[in-house]
Parts: C-alpha cells; sequence; structure tokens
C-alpha cells in the first residue's frame, strides 16, 4: 500500500529545493545598503554595461561606489547605484522585482524611470 503522504512530502522538498535558489548563489560584494545576491549584481553591471555602450561611453570596468535603498513600488524594491565607469559616476535607479521565484532586474538612469 502507498502512503498518502509521499507526494505531498516530495511536493513539499521540491518547493524548499527550488526556494533554495536565490540564497546557494551567495551574497553580493557591494558597498552600501542593497538586497542583490551575487547572480543579480552580475546581471544589473551587465544591464550598465549594455547602457553604456548605447551611450557611446568606453568599454570600462565598472565600480559600485555605493548603493542606497530608495523603498519599494508594491512588491518592487528600488535601489540607486553609484557606479565609476572611466572615472565618471553615473546614478542608476535599479527596480528588483519577484518574477516567478527569482528576481527580475531593470536598470534605468534615474531622471528616465520618473
Amino acid at each position: 500500500m502507498k502512503s498518502p503522504f509521499l507526494i505531498p512530502f516530495l511536493f513539499a522538498v521540491g518547493l524548499f529545493l527550488n526556494g533554495c535558489e536565490t540564497v546557494m548563489t551567495g551574497p553580493s560584494h557591494l558597498p552600501g545598503e542593497t538586497v542583490i545576491d551575487a547572480r543579480g549584481e552580475k546581471e544589473v553591471l551587465d544591464d550598465i554595461r549594455w547602457l553604456d555602450r548605447a551611450a557611446n561611453k568606453k568599454d570600462c570596468p565598472q565600480i559600485v561606489k555605493d548603493t542606497k535603498r530608495a523603498g519599494k513600488e508594491w512588491d518592487t524594491i528600488i535601489e540607486h547605484w553609484w557606479v565609476d565607469s572611466c572615472g565618471v559616476i553615473t546614478e542608476y535607479k535599479i527596480r528588483i522585482a519577484p518574477l516567478g521565484g527569482g528576481m527580475k532586474y531593470t536598470v534605468t538612469f534615474p531622471s528616465a524611470a520618473e
């Protein structure tokens, strides 16, 4: 006879392991106040590089100088990042929204996002 608890148990284990995905990526090494993990840090910096290339900036390393939590819009966390690229510090607005068990990151210049 099959146990009536086997399927709910396996379902619970699957949910637990799925939820551990963001924990396993490890913390970011950013200064200031950010909730982004190491994987999110890479995604956001890739987006910032893309914005720099679109603005015809030189391809320089991005160094995050500071981060600050700016509040929430519904279930989306808002952060501001100050990034040094080629000696010029630019402020970016980062939106961190839950999406299907993970997070979606949107990067804009603060003036364009208001």
